[in-house]
């Protein structure tokens, strides 16, 4: 047990140094790079360019609340119409006031479970109905049609804030261009 909380607490230091940017619940990243060179002076050009697309599974205001306890898993398996980055998920926090949260995030491809991505995760919840951006060390790839299960274990213990019903599809746009996603 002595080791486990020492982990933990190890953990939770190294996730605080990392610095967490506005990402939703599935994130997607197209990326283009254009590189232009002449060889009679040797000019090069680069142009890069990023697109995100936040895509919730549950649109609306969270209200109500769950309890999860240490070793409890969510888990959502989704498929793509496109292949695509995702750079991480949000989650909501506390539901009864301010609050700790601390876990591990795990992508994994559904049919062989080999583990795509893994990220620890602690923040602190301030009670309101907030989400709470955890993002990938980098930018997994999730390849069109391919089925892929998105696991939350906790590590912590408290009630958290949920939204209703989700939908089992829906589509985002891209750089004009349209990307599906379905929920199972």
């Amino acid at each position: 047990v002595d080791s486990v909380e020492s982990k933990v607490d190890e953990l939770k230091q190294l996730l605080e140094q990392l610095v967490v940017q506005k990402v939703a619940t599935t994130a997607t990243t197209t990326s283009t790079t254009t590189t232009t060179t002449t060889t009679a002076d040797t000019t090069t050009t680069t142009h890069t360019t990023a697109s995100f697309v936040f895509v919730a599974r549950a649109p609306g205001t969270p209200s109500g609340g769950w309890n999860v306890k240490k070793g409890d898993v969510d888990a959502i398996d989704f498929t793509s119409s496109k292949t695509i980055q995702i750079e991480g998920i949000s989650l909501l926090g506390s539901n009864k006031g301010s609050a700790n949260h601390t876990g591990l995030i795990e992508l994994k491809e559904t049919s062989t479970k080999t583990v795509i991505s893994s990220q620890f995760f602690i923040f602190h919840a301030t009670g309101e109905p907030e989400y709470y951006d955890q993002r990938f060390s980098s930018p997994v790839s999730v390849l069109a049609g391919v089925k892929y299960t998105l696991t939350v274990e906790y590590f912590s213990i408290g009630s958290i804030y949920y939204i209703g019903n989700g939908l089992a599809s829906t589509v985002a746009a891209c750089k004009e261009m349209s990307i599906g996603f379905s929920f199972f």
